[in-house]
Parts: structure tokens; sequence; C-alpha cells
């Protein structure tokens, strides 16, 4: 854990801690990594976000066209936003504690309100113009109807002009099937995939209307491939009304 903070951040001197002090929280990733949140609410109340629109990734797999679902590469970046170094009359900004001591971040944490939107911005930069190619966040796809185009197309891919630095480990290269923003493309088409159907299957049951809002945007995205998600989700509707009171009876256990 220290070693990630290290990475991110700088340490301060008592006579120079910001006047914001966020609080620290890990998380556990699907790789046993540790995933440092830091809690920036005090801070977004004086950030200003800016607007940059991006595509759904519904939007995104729908625009390839079926011929070119033949061969693709997949990308993810190596902590996207700790890529971004943050000005340094903002880091003070940012100081958080820790067990170890006051920290400021060097770079852009997960947290901070205006980072999404800048960290698309950057993202687009590096993609747009290029042919076959579809981005969600920091995930980007390579597709081509022969090997020898995807080859073209990867060498195109302009990581390191803008210094984007991608990771080993989660990159495919050259496959005939790819998931992707949470549908499975291949030769077939485009299908639902499987980690989004387990993510659904295994949900816990919704606590409270937070986890519901959560537990419905997973389900919403299997309304592109079947017209009965409306109805089947029918029951749990009442529950987002703003007014309603939370209570989990059998009948939206039951659908």
């Amino acid at each position: 854990m220290k070693w990630n903070v290290l990475v991110l951040s700088q340490s301060m001197k008592s006579q120079a801690l910001g006047v914001i002090q966020s609080l620290l929280h890990l998380r556990k990733k699907d790789s046993d990594e540790l995933r440092i949140c830091i809690d920036f609410t005090h801070l977004n109340k004086f950030i200003q976000r800016e607007f940059h629109p991006s595509n759904s990734p519904f939007e995104a797999v729908t625009s390839i066209p079926a011929e070119e679902l033949k061969y693709f590469c997949k990308f993810d970046a190596r902590h996207g936003y700790w890529q971004i170094p943050l000005h340094p009359e903002s880091r003070p900004l940012t100081c958080f504690i820790t067990p170890f001591g006051r920290y400021v971040c060097n770079r852009a944490a997960f947290g901070i309100s205006s980072i999404s939107e800048w960290y698309n911005r950057r993202v687009d930069k590096v993609v747009n113009g290029l042919q076959g190619i579809r981005k969600i966040v920091d995930d980007v796809l390579v597709y081509a109807p022969t090997l020898s185009a995807l080859k073209k197309r990867v060498h195109a891919f302009r990581c390191s002009t803008h210094g984007v630095i991608l990771k080993r480990s989660k990159s495919q290269i050259a496959v005939t099937e790819a998931d992707f923003g949470g549908f499975h493309l291949s030769e077939l088409g485009i299908q639902c995939s499987s980690d989004l159907l387990k993510s659904i299957r295994d949900f816990p049951r919704p606590k409270n209307l937070t986890d519901l809002r959560s537990w419905f945007g997973l389900v919403n995205q299997l309304g592109h491939f079947s017209q009965e998600i409306t109805q089947i989700m029918e029951p749990f509707r009442p529950l987002l009304q703003k007014n309603s009171c939370y209570l989990w009876l059998p009948e939206p256990l039951v659908a």
C-alpha cells in the first residue's frame, strides 16, 4: 500500500499542509492489487467540471461494421489517471491523510470530479481520426477484417506520441473474439458478454436506492438484446421514485 501511495504522491511538511485534507480509502481489485481511492468530497465542491461528450459502450460497439468483426486487439491503460501530471499549484489542494503521514498528489487521482472528462478528452486525442479503433474511457479496441489490416491499425495507435502507457497483462493481440464494454464481439456479431451476465446474476440483494440504481444500470444493458427487459423490470420501478420508501417486498424478489 505504501508503495502505491509513494508512486502517486510526495510527502508534505507540516507547515505546508493544504487547507483541505481528504481521507484515503483502499479497495481490492480483481487482480488482488489495491486501488487507491481518496474522498475528495470537500475539494469537489470548489471544482468546476468541464463537459466532454463521449459515446456510450453500446454506441461504440454498434458503430463497428459487421464485415470488420473478424480480428481484434484490446488494450487497457496502466494506471490511466496517474499518467496525468497535476499542475504544481493544484497539488496542495489534494492533500490526503494516510497511516504513513500526509501526502499530496503529483498526478491525477480517482475521485477528483473533473478528471474523468479531462482523461476522456486526452484519450480521444490519441484515437481521433484513426481507422478501426473504438475507445471506452481507458479501454481501447482495434478491429479489422484481416490480420494485415489489424497490424497497420495497431501501428497507427499513437500511444508513444501522447505518452500513454498500456498494461501488458490486460492486452489481447490478434484474437477472433473480444469482450468490450459489456459486449462480446466476434464474427457472429455482437452479443452480451458472459461477464455482464455474471455481474447481474451475482449482484447482492440491493439494500438501498444506490445499490438498486447500480443493479438497474447493469440490467438495462440487456435491453439491447431483449424487448422483455422493460416488462421484467416493471416491479422494481416504484422503488426508484423520488418520494417512495425503499422497501424490498416479495413481489420484486419473485420477478
